[in-house]
């Protein structure tokens, strides 16, 4: 049956299984017609390690995102590669560097160094970079819980992709006082002449080596040519620098994704003022208990700059606890009512409000209702936006992932973007 369907709507079937192994695997039982499908979906990320498989190397066309992950050994490991070392079997930790290049990979959009081992900058090889220059259809990279021994280090990292457009940002750090640049001027990995014009930027759990990139990003090319500006939900305000992902950008930013507590907290050092250009906006914000919520009516009425022509807005209620309290109903009703205001808010042709919890959380409201009443609730009480057809109601499951790339480079419309 499934295979008489037209091949788009099967490719999309397929697509909906996204990274459940088991279900593709099971789906490619069911005819050979769907194999081709499935391997699509199926080999579109890979390990990097699985570039020395020489089974793997049929599937090296379908690869289009690439992790590079190196977890820090247990004891019992470093002690195996002690001994390999001294009976000269010991593999380089970059021996997958021979596979690493265009022809191998010629649909690679993405790269994530996930995780890697703090010592990986010290064995880092220059040819790495090298490797990486040679990535021309790379545009998306992420850099999440990864240590670098200098800012120079990860800014030749960086430059060394030649069409990056999209980077992630998530607990960078470097060793020492290695956050201040080389002075030395002999460093075999000087950074390059050529910076990223960046369209898209993510961060996520500001660091002082996360900040000095954005900083150093914005002495570029990439401070007027970023539209996107991305901070996930669950970033929130570092004490020390609480608008650091802010404070370099501004007027070029199209696209704005940020946590509400963000621009609340912090309401006189984010220049939100600054941000002219704004077509979307989307705002995360917890359950009706979140004191966050009575924020949000003043912050739409009065803080969005007059120049904006906002065409699309989300809201997006992240519970992170099962609990049937999940909207502040009178600031639904105000929200309603500011953003229905065709002098202020006349371009405005798309208001998303979701309502997500976490997969892991088992929400079990009090009858089997709730969650039909809960979306019903909130297009009654958004009755203006609902009756102009401009309200959309989202109500379900959000999944979770360990690092950036899911919201770097999913989250370019006015949407509740996936989690970090």
């Amino acid at each position: 049956m499934l295979t008489r369907l037209p091949i788009e709507l099967v490719a999309l079937i397929i697509r909906a299984l996204y990274r459940d192994v088991d279900a593709l695997c099971n789906a490619s039982l069911a005819s050979p017609v769907l194999l081709p499908l499935i391997r699509e979906e199926l080999f579109r990320v890979m390990n990097v390690r699985a570039l020395k498989e020489d089974y793997m190397r049929p599937y090296f066309p379908l690869v289009a995102q690439m992790q590079l992950v190196e977890a820090l050994p247990s004891k019992a490991s470093r002690h195996s590669t002690m001994m390999r070392q001294m009976m000269g079997t010991y593999q380089r930790p970059d021996d997958f560097l021979q596979f690493l290049d265009e022809h191998t990979l010629p649909n690679l959009k993405v790269v994530n160094l996930v995780d890697v081992n703090p010592m990986f900058q010290y064995r880092m090889s220059p040819d790495l970079f090298a490797k990486f220059s040679q990535l021309t259809s790379v545009t998306n990279l992420t850099l999440s819980n990864v240590f670098f021994r200098y800012l120079r280090q990860a800014q030749a990292l960086i430059c060394s992709l030649p069409n990056l457009i999209s980077l992630a940002l998530k607990m960078v750090n470097f060793s020492g006082s290695a956050i201040l640049i080389d002075a030395m001027g002999n460093n075999p990995l000087a950074i390059a002449t050529t910076r990223p014009r960046l369209t898209h930027l993510a961060v996520m759990s500001p660091t002082p080596g996360t900040i000095a990139i954005v900083e150093w990003l914005a002495t570029g090319p990439s401070r007027q040519s970023i539209t996107s500006l991305v901070v996930p939900h669950g970033s929130q305000p570092d004490t020390t620098y609480p608008d650091a992902s802010f404070r370099f950008f501004g007027p070029s930013i199209e696209h704005l994704s940020v946590p509400l507590e963000a621009l609340s907290d912090h309401a006189n050092g984010v220049p939100l003022v600054e941000y002219t250009s704004l077509r979307s906006l989307s705002l995360f914000l917890g359950g009706a208990m979140d004191k966050r919520w009575n924020e949000l009516a003043p912050l739409l009425e009065h803080r969005i700059p007059d120049t904006c022509l906002l065409h699309g807005a989300a809201i997006c209620i992240r519970l992170d606890m099962a609990t049937d309290d999940a909207v502040n109903w009178s600031v639904v009703e105000a929200v309603d009512d500011i953003l229905s205001d065709t002098e202020r808010y006349g371009a405005l042709e798309r208001v998303e409000l979701s309502v997500q919890w976490r997969e892991r959380e088992q929400w079990t409201p009090r009858d089997g209702n709730a969650l039909a009443d809960l979306e019903s609730g909130i297009i009654t009480r958004m009755e203006k936006l609902a009756s102009a057809r401009k309200l959309v109601v989202h109500v379900g499951v959000v999944k979770e992932t360990n690092h950036a790339c899911q919201t770097a480079h999913r989250d370019r419309h006015p949407r509740c973007p996936s989690p970090l």
